[in-house]
């Protein structure tokens, strides 16, 4: 996963307006930000919802009348560590409500936990930055 120092800057400044562009960079080259994102990746998977099962105790016939769902062919369900976080029934990378085909399926809820962990690593990969910094002022103080 590729982070810019520029992306982590404008998160950090506007926490900590006294850190420098230089600082998040050096502090940004001393973070195993692959390790971070491989991480939180690895607690994320997915299943096809069979449409008859309940979702968090809400009936297949009640999710399957709201209007996202009229038309859907496949319904993913993300997990992180066990714990469901997205019902997803259309593409989320098309407008509209685009259905999801059997034969895509794979490769859109893949890249959908991509971009969520990918989310999620960049804010620990801030907060370390951030930690890292107040460090280095004790460290001189």
């Amino acid at each position: 996963m590729e982070i810019k120092p520029s992306q982590v800057f404008r998160a950090a400044v506007s926490i900590v307006p006294t850190i420098k562009p230089s600082e998040v960079k050096n502090i940004l080259n001393t973070i195993d930000v692959d390790s971070i994102y491989n991480e939180i990746r690895s607690k994320y998977t997915y299943k096809i919802w069979d449409k008859r099962s309940p979702i968090n105790g809400v009936p297949a016939s009640r999710i399957l009348g709201r209007g996202d769902f009229i038309n859907a062919d496949v319904v993913y369900l993300v997990y992180r560590d066990g714990v469901l976080v997205y019902v997803q029934p259309t593409n989320p990378f098309e407008a509209g409500h685009k259905p999801i085909s059997k034969d895509e399926v794979d490769s859109i809820a893949n890249k959908h936990i991509d971009m969520i962990a990918e989310s999620e690593a960049f804010n620990i990969v801030v907060e370390k930055v951030i930690d890292k910094y107040f460090e280095s002022l004790e460290e001189e103080g």
